[in-house]
């Protein structure tokens, strides 16, 4: 480099990191868009035969679904509340009939009709860990009965949505900012030039001058 050159603030590469994370954010929007599109149609609506098919192990079309039971759920005593001085109830536990089987689903606490909508899963954290034995225990011999999976109202794909809308902005965002940085700073492809500072000759050491003297 040099010597008399001044630093570069911005340039190509800069450029070129700003476009890459740009390009980032373009391949997950694109590599998602059926997720999207299924977003946009809403949940599957599937019947009891494919509920019972996944229970045999046979995937259904889609596992955020909607459900029109044929006869009334069964209530159980389990409900969940908002920690507090009140405990203000949030939702409830329920057994779906689905054939001859039953389905365990979590609905809202003030949930009233036969359609259900909400995601099938096996779930065995938080709330569910504690629920579903229980709700076993509590029905004796019909716990055979009791399918191994089942449906809550309050998961769906669309939870997710705003936190993928904000991981698409962060690294588009973030590209953007970095490529105009590079494209206008000093040094940059549009930016002004760098300075270049005049070098100072009154520094440099001098040779000393020789004297005749007469004789």
């Amino acid at each position: 480099m040099d010597p008399y050159e001044g630093p570069s603030r911005g340039g190509w590469g800069t450029v070129l990191l700003g476009v890459a994370l740009i390009g980032v954010a373009g391949f997950i929007y694109y590599s998602n868009l059926g997720w999207l599109a299924s977003l946009r149609k809403g949940p599957t609506p599937i019947t009891a035969a494919d509920i019972l098919a996944m229970g045999e192990g046979k995937e259904p079309p889609s596992r955020w679904v909607t459900f029109t039971a044929t006869g009334d759920c069964i209530p159980t005593n389990l409900r969940t509340v908002l920690k507090g001085m009140d405990r203000v109830p949030m939702g409830q536990f329920v057994l779906v009939p689905v054939g001859k089987r039953y389905l365990i689903a979590k609905v809202g606490s003030g949930f009233t009709g036969s359609e259900y909508t909400g995601t099938l899963d096996v779930y065995s954290r938080g709330l569910w860990e504690e629920a579903v034995p229980k709700i076993q225990r509590s029905v004796g011999n019909m716990a055979g009965r009791i399918l191994h999976f089942q449906l809550d109202s309050g998961e769906s794909p669309r939870n997710n949505l705003d936190g993928f809308y904000l991981l698409i902005l962060g690294f588009g965002g973030v590209g953007v900012v970095i490529a105009c940085y590079g494209l206008f700073s000093r040094g940059g492809p549009l930016g002004r030039p760098t300075p270049q500072p005049v070098p100072d000759f009154s520094a440099q050491p001098t040779r000393d001058k020789a004297t005749w003297l007469p004789r």
